[in-house]
């Protein structure tokens, strides 16, 4: 996978009439080049990362101790598989769906869902709080833009977070009843056992938050803390850790995913095949909120990264508009259709590691996630439409 996408790119920047030596400099010459690019490497080392901490969780039984832990604290293990990815997305980690992979899997045991079921369980619920959430890079870039304070933006698009969860919840119609845990716990000590667990992620978030760190860093320390701890309590040998970091084919393969999806983005962008992809649409003297579904849709679809389709199509929609309260009915309803894009794109990171986790088909996914995001779309049209009224009523 990360071979093809990383040909695409390639071949997209040919047919948009780049030459081989374009490509060359682009991708490894200069400060800016795209293989050594601080975006690229940032990326990179944190899908590493990630892998890293969720390989030395698993390793150390850790994986099971938390599902568990979660079964014993909710009866319904839809609850669990719910909560476990959604847990996970409070943080904008690249590529975050590999964290939680593995905690769907123990929790699904049982449940008669397939790898088709657990894909899109991982997958969709990691994402239902990206409208709206104000640590996402879309959501902050969108209040750059309109001029106002994030909170407005993210209680304005917070019906969507909401929309995202009931739409999701489609996707575990085939759980039954999940296998008990062998030694069930009472609740206080299986929340206090979720929590041991999920230290090392408290510890990603309070590095990157409290200490202003970055991501990278962030994760980093998450991966020493529980690599550290778990070697010296003796749950996993050193040199079984070490091996399963560094001499996995399965983190490697993960690390050439992720290499293969940046450079398909970097390209698509850097050709200019997303400026043209714009330019084409403006063309069509589209309606406006026509041109506001297609646009965002489109150059989200193409590129599956929720900043460029932000940072490409809000400047267009918001000329049109104004900025403020007046561009805030137009821009939700673009920001759900660009996200709806960002979710069916075959190239968008979470996508393409959850697929690779359980080997499923990524266009059997891309259907089952059609009904869903229309959902989330029809709910952004709503919100446009409550909006451009209370805009009005307010004189704004």
């Amino acid at each position: 996978m990360g071979l093809a996408l990383g040909g695409g790119g390639l071949a997209i920047a040919l047919l948009m009439g780049r030459t081989p030596a374009w490509i060359a400099r682009e991708l490894a010459g200069g400060l800016d080049a795209v293989l050594f690019s601080p975006s690229t490497c940032q990326f990179v080392a944190v899908i590493g990362c990630t892998i890293g901490l969720s390989t030395v969780l698993e390793r150390a039984g850790q994986i099971e101790r938390l599902t568990n832990a979660f079964r014993a604290c909710f009866a319904s293990p839809r609850v669990t598989l719910v909560a476990l990815p959604a847990i996970i997305g409070f943080l904008p980690m690249p590529g975050g769906a590999l964290f939680s992979a593995p905690m769907v899997e123990a929790a699904a045991t049982g449940t008669g869902l397939d790898k088709q079921d657990k894909t899109l369980i991982n997958y969709w619920f990691r994402h239902v709080w990206e409208y709206a959430w104000p640590l996402y890079p879309g959501v902050m870039i969108t209040s750059q833009l309109l001029g106002i304070e994030v909170r407005w933006v993210s209680l304005a698009q917070a019906p969507m977070c909401v929309a995202a969860i009931l739409a999701g919840l489609v996707f575990l119609r085939g759980a039954g009843p999940a296998a008990a845990p062998r030694e069930a716990a009472p609740r206080g000590r299986a929340a206090l056992d979720a929590a041991i667990v999920l230290l090392p992620f408290a510890v990603i978030v309070g590095v990157h938050l409290a200490a202003g760190l970055s991501i990278v860093l962030a994760t980093g320390a998450g991966l020493a803390l529980a690599a550290v701890w778990h070697a010296a309590a003796r749950h996993v040998g050193t040199g079984a850790l070490l091996r399963s970091l560094f001499a996995s084919r399965a983190v490697l393969g993960m690390l050439v995913m992720a290499y293969g999806a940046k450079v398909f983005g970097e390209l698509m962008v850097r050709s200019g095949a997303i400026a043209g992809i714009a330019a084409l649409l403006q063309s069509m003297s589209l309606p406006l909120l026509l041109l506001a579904v297609a646009l965002p849709f489109c150059v989200a679809f193409f590129s599956g990264i929720t900043i460029v389709y932000v940072m490409t199509t809000f400047p267009v929609l918001i000329a049109t508009t104004g900025t403020g309260a007046q561009a805030m009915p137009v821009i939700a309803l673009a920001y759900a259709a660009g996200y709806c894009g960002t979710l069916l794109s075959p190239v968008h990171s979470c996508f393409v590691v959850s697929t690779a986790y359980w080997q499923s088909e990524i266009v059997v996914s891309m259907r089952r996630l059609l009904i869903p995001c229309a959902i989330v779309l029809a709910t952004g049209a709503a919100l446009m439409l409550v909006l451009r009224s209370w805009v009005l009523g307010s004189g704004s």
